[in-house]
């Protein structure tokens, strides 16, 4: 067994990545600050947990829980192989990150397979879009709750898009997006906890949007993406990706936690669009969404 002393302890505690130890019982026995810095959670919280208390609960891209079967770690150490994957890792104020896993066993001096370590970097493009957000913010176009571009800023985008496509024939699209039931949210559990989900939706489509792409608050409990250079096609894919994250994402409060789902309606910009027409034909398209039965996408 791991003797829960970790070599090279000042080292592992001077990169960005995160890094944790686990035991052949999948126990936790360290959390370098890596990983206190991408998931929120501190080692103090992590440290004599097992990987599968339903605290991190990574899915996979179609939102398959991978705490089980799919446990890289458990793979790891069985088979003595490096498991190398994309994720999705529950950060403790409930939003998704997407991560890159790398997973390697370790054998104790006999060559017995006691454990293994695993590696996660964030794989968003979180940089890009925090200094987009730095910018915005000397010119005053950036939601004040969400810290996403408001709905001038996005106007205005949507606009100067429009223009480029008239002399450029240049290709975007948008996804809408309304959180469902919101109301709820805020009648059961109170306004707090209502500017909570709108910032948990805010982070999910921040940390899992494509480089390029442009989320924002529209008003409300609404949200719009702008997508640069993308096909119908894509556009339903980046949305249902939205969709899942979103939904399987929550918000921990007492005495539960609170889980909210989205509808969707996105639409690629087309010959002759003005961004009143592009943008009437999205919330159409997302109230079909509704109409259907709510969380899900409908494109047009």
């Amino acid at each position: 067994m791991f003797s829960g002393r970790v070599p090279y302890k000042k080292l592992l505690e001077s990169i960005s990545d995160g890094v944790y130890f686990a035991d052949e019982n999948r126990k936790i026995i360290y959390w370098n600050k890596g990983a206190e810095q991408i998931s929120g959670f501190t080692a103090k919280e992590m440290v004599g947990k097992n990987c599968h208390d339903g605290v991190l609960t990574h899915i996979d891209k179609d939102g398959n829980t991978m705490c089980t079967d799919m446990c890289p770690l458990v793979r790891a150490v069985q088979t003595g192989e490096k498991q190398v994957m994309e994720a999705y890792l529950q950060h403790k104020k409930g939003h998704r990150i997407p991560i890159l896993l790398y997973t390697v066993p370790v054998e104790d001096d006999q060559g017995q397979r006691i454990g293994a370590v695993e590696t996660f970097s964030d794989n968003s493009n979180r940089v890009t879009q925090e200094e987009r957000i730095k910018r915005l913010e000397n010119i005053a176009r950036v939601d004040s709750l969400t810290n996403l571009p408001n709905r001038r800023h996005l106007d205005m985008l949507i606009n100067s898009g429009i223009e480029r496509t008239k002399r450029y024939n240049w290709q975007f699209g948008i996804i809408f997006m309304d959180i469902d039931n919101f109301k709820g949210v805020n009648d059961s559990y109170g306004h707090d906890a209502g500017d909570r989900t709108l910032k948990m939706v805010a982070n999910n489509i921040l940390n899992n949007s494509r480089a390029g792409d442009i989320g924002g608050r529209w008003g409300g409990e609404e949200f719009v993406i702008i997508c640069d250079n993308i096909e119908i096609s894509s556009l339903k894919d980046l949305a249902e990706r939205y969709r899942l994250v979103i939904e399987r994402s929550r918000i921990p409060m007492t005495p539960e936690d609170i889980k909210v789902t989205v509808s969707l309606g996105c639409a690629v910009v087309e010959t002759g669009d003005t961004a009143e027409s592009l943008l009437l034909r999205v919330d159409s398209l997302m109230y079909d969404s509704k109409r259907a039965g709510k969380n899900r996408v409908t494109c047009g």
